[in-house]
């Protein structure tokens, strides 16, 4: 019983300190972390095995890994090339309605300063209906938020387009080394 009590002693503490861990510096790079643990000791086995028939089993289980993550790379990378796509486009957008609203506060500017007496009457181009300097001031009011908004969504859009394509270019070096390696593989 002492045994059994240790064990499942240590296993708690050492479940609480994963745990502690995992918050701490995130799931993904624990994920990595054990991932590299595995990936050492799968090494260091493999240096001990001296058995031909084995190290064949190897190669040809690694001969079939090849064409699965070439494949599982291509994917990822034509998932980022489209979100890439979209976030240009939207980023266009944003881009394209700040210069439109930037145009238009202007023109409310200069309506504004020829009818900045409160209660004159000013001309908007929406329609050619004469409204109040009042009324003109809370378009531009408007007109300033949209443009905020969409100057935020250009910024947002600029961060996340660097974040994307310098993901593609990570995938693009994998693929790369990958199919370089799997050539190797192929031509020994």
């Amino acid at each position: 019983m002492p045994f059994t009590k240790s064990i499942l002693r240590w296993s708690l503490i050492g479940g609480l300190g994963l745990g502690a861990v995992t918050l701490v510096v995130g799931p993904g790079r624990v994920a990595t972390a054990f991932d590299q643990v595995r990936t050492s000791l799968i090494d260091a086995t493999d240096d001990l095995i001296e058995d031909p028939i084995a190290l064949r089993r190897q190669l040809a289980d690694l001969a079939e890994q090849y064409p699965h993550r070439i494949a599982e790379v291509k994917g990822e990378l034509a998932a980022v090339e489209r979100q890439i796509d979209q976030l240009e486009h939207s980023h266009e957008v944003a881009r394209r309605v700040v210069s439109m609203t930037g145009d238009d506060l202007l023109e409310l500017r200069a309506l504004l300063d020829g009818g900045s007496s409160s209660g004159r009457m000013v001309s908007l181009k929406t329609g050619g209906a004469a409204v109040t300097a009042d009324r003109a001031l809370a378009e531009a009011r408007r007109v300033r938020g949209v443009r905020e908004a969409y100057r935020d969504r250009a910024a947002s859009d600029a961060q996340q387009l660097a974040m994307l394509q310098g993901q593609r270019d990570r995938l693009d070096e994998i693929l790369a080394k990958l199919e370089s390696e799997h050539r190797r593989f192929g031509a020994k």
